[in-house]
């Protein structure tokens, strides 16, 4: 849509939507003392700056503290919080859309003291308008959580915070660099979708690992069994995806250094590169030492892949053996964005993951080279799908082969990608 239709939306919902906007008004004052909108000057198009309106979430008296809010702000009123997790509190900028100020789809404006226009992603920004939504605000929608994660890792909240904006800035500048009217489209459906979806924050932080760490190890033999590199199924899965990820590659040089992302179960690709010096590296420490893979890892490292421990250009190859489609969208840029950093030119990333939504698991996306290509601008990528459905392998391979060769080559049975791409010699 165009801003002109996009300002005779804006009008027309508010038009409709006024007789819950005064309701919540009415919710507001009554909750707490105070106005009901909250008004906070934003940085929009070209660095000028306007009136953002909210619906007041916060306490006036009092109200003493940082600008930024991070999950437990004793600050935060009790229908706050509510406004808060449907996002309703955000309403009222639908004034300005309707002002011209905002668009319905861009980035989401920011407080002039957290935009920092040295940082090319964030002056790259500023030649859009802002937006009511955007595809970062989707992916953090958990953000007062993620906050808080960091918080609780010892980090302090206004460096968090700025993290957190450089690493929105990334994503939505590469979505505002190629949008179209149907890509606008798609992001208000998803944002429709996200608000009303009761999904978990990202297992990035302190936090979140406590949580990934209790679910991994409440997993029972049984299900930790399916994944055994003892099964027949499971290790044709593997050689399978290996073989395809050696006809994709192509590295300049030799490849003497190999960091393995993810890889406390013994990695996505534990045959690849057996000369190599391989770094496995997890989030969970007690995985690393849980079960070494059939390959040549000769090093662990416990680390957060979006905050590696490696200088520039230092590794040749790095194997994302992490579930990319079971994070949220931008810890995944993130975290390709930090890989893109360690692999030195002429080096190579290999991604395995669904190319299909896990249909056992709805918080799940598709993992495709184009979002891969997106995410890491620098690299030239090819791609395959592979594997038959994992269960369907598994029991084929466990019992009898016979028909495990022909319903793998259809592509329809098969529901990954691996996804290779060569860092640029510029």
């Amino acid at each position: 849509m165009t801003p002109v239709v996009e300002r005779v939306v804006a009008t027309l919902a508010l038009i409709v939507l006024l007789p819950l906007l005064l309701a919540i008004g009415i919710v507001v004052r009554m909750d707490s003392p105070g106005p009901s909108l909250y008004r906070a000057t934003r940085v929009g198009r070209r660095g000028r700056t306007f009136t953002l309106f909210k619906f007041r979430t916060m306490v006036i008296d009092g109200a003493v503290g940082p600008k930024v809010t991070a999950g437990g702000d004793t600050r935060i009123t009790g229908a706050g919080r509510l406004l808060r997790a449907s996002k309703l509190d955000e309403l009222p900028q639908l004034v300005n859309v309707a002002r011209g100020e905002m668009r319905l789809v861009g980035w989401r404006p920011e407080d002039p003291a957290y935009l920092d226009p040295s940082i090319e992603e964030q002056q790259a920004l500023l030649d859009h308008q802002p937006g009511l939504t955007s595809p970062a605000s989707i992916s953090h929608r958990h953000e007062e959580q993620l906050l808080a994660a960091a918080v609780a890792g010892g980090v302090n909240l206004d460096e968090a915070y700025r993290r957190l904006v450089r690493e929105k800035a990334a994503e939505d500048g590469a979505y505002l660099a190629r949008r179209t009217g149907w890509s606008d489209l798609v992001v208000v459906w998803r944002t429709v979708g996200a608000v009303g979806r009761r999904d978990s924050p990202s297992t990035s932080g302190a936090g979140g690992i406590a949580a990934l760490d209790e679910v991994y190890r409440s997993y029972d033999e049984v299900y930790a069994g399916r994944w055994g590199w003892d099964r027949p199924g499971n290790v044709a899965i593997a050689k399978e995806r290996e073989v395809v990820a050696e006809q994709l590659l192509d590295v300049d040089g030799p490849v003497r250094r190999v960091l393995d992302i993810g890889a406390g179960t013994g990695g996505g690709f534990p045959g690849l590169f057996p000369g190599a010096f391989r770094i496995r590296l997890d989030v969970l420490a007690w995985r690393l030492g849980a079960a070494d893979p059939p390959g040549s890892g000769r090093a662990a490292l416990c680390a957060d892949g979006t905050a590696l421990p490696h200088p520039d250009a230092s590794v040749d190859v790095v194997l994302l053996s992490v579930v990319l489609s079971s994070l949220p969208e931008g810890i995944g840029r993130a975290l390709l964005a930090e890989v893109s950093r360690v692999v030195r030119p002429g080096g190579a990333v290999v991604v395995y993951d669904f190319r299909v939504a896990n249909p056992r698991n709805r918080a799940t996306r598709r993992v495709t080279r184009r979002w891969v290509t997106g995410a890491m601008p620098a690299f030239a990528t090819t791609s395959a799908s592979v594997t038959l459905a994992p269960p369907l392998a598994r029991a084929l391979r466990d019992r009898t082969a016979h028909w495990y060769g022909p319903l793998g080559r259809l592509r329809v049975t098969r529901t990954h990608n691996v996804i290779v791409g060569r860092r640029c010699v510029f």
